[in-house]
């Protein structure tokens, strides 16, 4: 669901109420003017209430204190050294291999 800024639904509730004015000044507009002005008014209604919300909103979270979170990092593995073949040293003697 979309939320309307109320900015937008109180400038859509001016031009309603506008338009609703211009319609209602000629006789033979009255049922379509009046109409526009009874939902421009309530949309204003609701665009200030919106407004007064929001800034109330907004000006106790400012006062609140932040409840701030650690979030514990797990510590990182140790590599394991890599198992090296063992090196061994041999030394040949007339065709026999020994180890030194």
């Amino acid at each position: 669901m979309a939320v309307i800024p109320w900015i937008t639904l109180f400038i859509i509730s001016v031009f309603l109420i506008i338009i609703g004015l211009l319609l209602t000044i000629s006789i033979i507009f009255i049922p379509i003017g009046l109409p526009l002005l009874i939902i421009g008014i309530i949309l204003i209604i609701i665009s200030v209430f919106l407004f007064i919300s929001g800034s109330v909103e907004t000006i106790s979270s400012l006062l609140k204190p932040k409840n701030r979170v650690k979030i514990k990092i797990a510590a990182r593995k140790e590599k394991k050294p890599k198992k090296r073949p063992k090196i061994i040293d041999v030394k040949e003697q007339q065709g026999i291999y020994e180890v030194k």
